[in-house]
């Protein structure tokens, strides 16, 4: 059965690393962007897959993603990994409404159309993989309403594992530290890296793309989550490692 796996957010970050990582195992990939067409494309062509560009937050935007990837590879993807994400920084008492719903809309919403589309022309064997956060199980007060809504795709993940079953199987990766956060200069990310988490050494983009790999191949493992974090997860915290010294 041909592999493909449509990746959105794929054109940066992790979602790039997962691009590269899915394509070196021998998945065609399509990479999803919003704004990042340039970049999109680039890794399309170099991974030999495809570029489709789509703002999620868009009432319908799952169904039309779908239909457009399967359209431009000419044929059914077996993949699907909601790495599309935003990063605001807010906290309990200063959050909005606002953000609120434009965080659910890509963290939960986007996810959860996505996959129902997918799960429609997807055929035996098939994933999702929806990337949370190491935060959800080391929680903080940083980061309101990013955090509420992938807790919200932590209980859709395993919604979806139950009602796509058995054709398709649906599992969470959860990431740590592994780059920089917006607006941090990658000397103290390399400085702080090591520190947050209790194996003492720096996770690199690389260590959660093979994590997600795992979980698109391994036919055993559904309604779960994966924690990537070199033990970050285990370190408690009571500010995000953005605010730290």
């Amino acid at each position: 059965m041909t592999k493909a796996v449509l990746v959105t957010g794929g054109g940066k970050r992790l979602g790039r690393e997962i691009v590269l990582t899915a394509a070196e195992a021998g998945w065609t990939p399509v990479v999803h962007y919003n704004s990042s067409s340039n970049a999109a494309e680039e890794l399309a062509k170099e991974t030999g897959g495809v570029a489709v560009g789509i703002d999620l937050s868009e009432e319908g935007a799952g169904e039309k993603l779908i239909a457009l990837a399967t359209e431009k590879l000419g044929g059914k993807l077996t993949g699907l990994v909601n790495s599309a994400s935003i990063f605001e920084h807010d906290t309990g008492q200063d959050v909005t409404e606002e953000a609120l719903l434009r965080n659910f809309r890509i963290h939960t919403v986007a996810p959860a159309m996505l996959a129902k589309a997918f799960a429609h022309q997807a055929s035996d064997g098939s994933a999702i993989v929806n990337i949370l956060d190491q935060k959800l199980f080391n929680l903080n007060a940083d980061h309101y309403s990013y955090t509420i809504s992938k807790q919200a795709l932590h209980g859709a993940t395993m919604m979806m594992a139950r009602a796509y079953a058995p054709s398709v199987r649906a599992i969470g990766v959860a990431p740590g530290y592994n780059l920089p956060s917006p607006g941090q200069d990658d000397e103290t990310f390399e400085r702080l890296a090591p520190t947050v988490n209790v194996l003492e050494r720096r996770l690199q983009p690389r260590d959660v793309a093979k994590t997600v790999l795992f979980a698109l191949e391994n036919m055993a493992i559904t309604g779960q989550v994966l924690i990537a974090s070199g033990g970050e997860h285990l370190k408690s915290a009571e500010r995000d490692v953005l605010f730290k010294d």
